[in-house]
């Protein structure tokens, strides 16, 4: 599932929460509620060498801040909001690293999508899912898709992409023979009959924009309640 749910209304309370903004904690919290099993996050580099949260280059368009990710400090970033483009009541909330993202996919049993945004992080990333025990629970996206191609060495799991029209026994199969789990978007659907359609085929992860109503064609078993978010502190 995606990272960023995007069922309109919006409540203070996460409780009620069917709407968070997109990269944050509380996004992940509320996918997880809603039943989402796998969590697809964007991921950027920073001056100094943290790994953060970010689809865009700069944090202008969803801070109250200024600048391209990769010339800021972490300790500056942590002092912007990434959550009040949404809507006030998030105002706040912080932008994450992704040590703190690993260990809420780690204590909440699932496994993460990191679509890496830019070259160069390789050694950073595998040496962080190598510390935190998370190496077979990460899927690599992005600038990093093959890089099992590239870094035998590397053993984390493999994606292929495939798109609903391509999903077929033949295709799935060949996929599974070359170790790879086979992942498909239905990004912006919340049409019932379609998710379950495209589910029917057999993907191994079905990436959407609507946890909730996915995880409820799907006869998800119930919402688990997140755990494992503590108070912000320095890394």
């Amino acid at each position: 599932y995606d990272l960023n749910p995007k069922i309109p209304n919006l409540k203070e309370d996460i409780e009620d929460l069917e709407e968070a903004p997109d990269n944050t904690l509380l996004a992940l919290e509320l996918a997880l509620k809603q039943g989402a099993r796998v969590l697809k996050v964007d991921v950027r580099g920073t001056e100094d060498g943290e790994l953060v949260l970010m689809r865009e280059e700069t944090i202008d368009l969803i801070t109250n801040g200024k600048g391209e990710v990769g010339k800021l400090l972490s300790d500056e970033l942590m002092l912007y909001d990434a959550g009040s483009w949404l809507h006030d009541s998030f105002e706040g909330e912080p932008i994450p690293f992704l040590r703190e993202v690993l260990r809420f996919a780690k204590i909440n049993g699932v496994k993460v999508i990191l679509d890496v945004k830019e070259q160069g992080l390789e050694s950073q990333i595998i040496s962080l899912l190598e510390e935190m025990g998370m190496v077979k629970e990460v899927y690599l996206w992005g600038t990093l898709g093959n890089l099992r191609e590239k870094e035998p060495s590397y053993l984390g799991p493999s994606l292929h992409f495939l798109s609903p029209e391509e999903l077929s026994p033949a295709n799935i199969k060949q996929a599974h023979f070359q170790h790879k789990e086979v992942i498909t978007t239905l990004l912006g659907c919340d049409d019932r009959e379609e998710i379950r359609k495209v589910a029917a085929k057999g993907p191994d992860i079905l990436l959407v924009d609507f946890p909730a109503v996915a995880a409820d064609v799907l006869n998800s078993e119930g919402m688990k309640e997140p755990k494992g978010r503590t108070k912000r502190r320095a890394l």
